[in-house]
């Protein structure tokens, strides 16, 4: 076998393995023809097919009146960038250089841009004259430099050491800690539930070995993982532990390559989906705290009314009361006057066979004493009425 055909086979063997792990629909960014992964601006290029082929290939997105901040935004979640700063045409500015690759994708649409992926929206592979002719409509777009896992939740998952954001070594975090996964047990229906929490449809391959293996300081937080193929999330597999595994080595770290297969059904996943699938406890108490509120709605919608018919009933009473309450009058028999209280009230009638209460006789009229001769009443106090003025005081000898 001669030089050339060495090389030529070595170049295919590059050639192969670099394409059994670049998954259809990986993004990446291009400045002045040059992407790197590192990149955080830049003119997007995706992996995909086209309208006349099959095979897949990068291109260009075409930055016409459907695309706009969110779809912006949804590249730079899938690059694992915290959003979109800004966003526009290549042919706006001389920050990157003209690409003159083909435009490969169109009419791109997204409804949400917290989707993790640009297979959740809606796309073209029919490229309108507007967008074939011109690379100056090229989209390019300027994501924040945080990253997405920078503030993480328990069982949240990413893809490190890899080319591209859609492969790489699989890292999970818990218990304040991003770790490993090892590969006992793991298989294809593991891979691809992977896959579908960071928005992806299906795993293109998934292997170990030391070329993504994980740090000596890192922990291997998760062991025979066991998912079904209904699984959103690899947190509704296998919950994060409580302490680290030990009978895996890091040469037996996973690293999974994601991609868009049309075969599949896309992910619904959001940034956010997954946060709770890893604890029950706070997804009961939303679920507790819902109930407490729809009981205490009803009891509330049943108790008012009522309560208001009570204190209606009770109001109306009393003034039915009111109009029927007792009057006072005076009777005045000569010198006396008498206060009388009558009711309009109806006395309770009799019990049975019961006798009435005898008469009571009225009290006579007291009658005044007459004044004694030769004692004047003395001024200021006159007699009271009813009773018998006192007698004068004697003279003072």
């Amino acid at each position: 076998m001669g030089l050339l055909s060495v090389l030529l086979l070595l170049i295919g063997l590059i050639y192969t393995a670099h394409c059994q792990t670049l998954g259809r629909g990986t993004v990446r960014l291009v400045r002045n023809g040059v992407s790197a992964s590192s990149y955080s601006s830049g003119i997007v290029q995706i992996y995909y097919f086209t309208s006349s082929s099959t095979r897949n290939r990068w291109g260009n997105i075409c930055d016409d009146t459907s695309f706009g901040s969110t779809e912006a935004n949804v590249i730079c979640n899938q690059l694992g960038y915290n959003g979109v700063s800004s966003y526009g045409r290549a042919g706006s500015t001389s920050s990157y250089g003209t690409d003159f690759n083909d435009t490969i994708l169109d009419d791109v649409s997204c409804s949400n841009r917290n989707y993790l992926t640009l297979q959740q929206c809606s796309v073209s592979t029919t490229i309108s004259s507007f967008c074939s002719l011109l690379n100056s409509n090229d989209a390019y777009v300027v994501c924040y430099t945080t990253r997405i896992w920078n503030n993480p939740y328990s069982g949240q998952i990413r893809l490190q050491g890899g080319t591209y954001s859609s492969y790489g070594r699989l890292e999970v975090y818990c218990n304040g800690q991003w770790g490993t996964v090892c590969d006992d047990t793991f298989d294809a229906t593991d891979a691809r539930v992977a896959c579908r929490q960071l928005g992806y449809s299906d795993s293109l391959t998934y292997h170990s070995g030391s070329k993504f293996a994980g740090s000596v300081s890192q922990p291997i937080w998760l062991d025979r993982v066991l998912c079904s193929s209904s699984d959103n999330c690899l947190s509704s597999c296998e919950s994060c532990p409580s302490s680290e595994y030990n009978n895996c080595g890091h040469s037996e770290d996973i690293a999974v390559a994601c991609e868009f297969d049309t075969s599949q059904t896309a992910s619904s996943n959001t940034l956010s989906t997954c946060q709770y699938a890893n604890n029950p406890v706070n997804v009961g108490g939303i679920i507790g705290g819902v109930i407490a509120v729809f009981v205490i709605c009803c009891v509330l919608i049943i108790t008012i009314p009522i309560c208001i018919c009570c204190c209606l009933g009770v109001g109306i009473g009393a003034v039915a009361r009111g109009g029927r309450s007792g009057r006072t009058k005076v009777v005045t028999a000569g010198a006396t006057s008498t206060t009388v209280t009558t009711s309009n009230a109806t006395a309770p009638p009799p019990a049975y066979n019961q006798q009435p209460p005898p008469a009571v006789a009225p009290y006579p009229t007291q009658q005044g004493y007459p004044v004694q001769p030769g004692y004047p009443v003395q001024p200021g106090y006159p007699p009271q009425q009813g009773y018998p003025a006192p007698p004068p005081y004697p003279a003072q000898y």
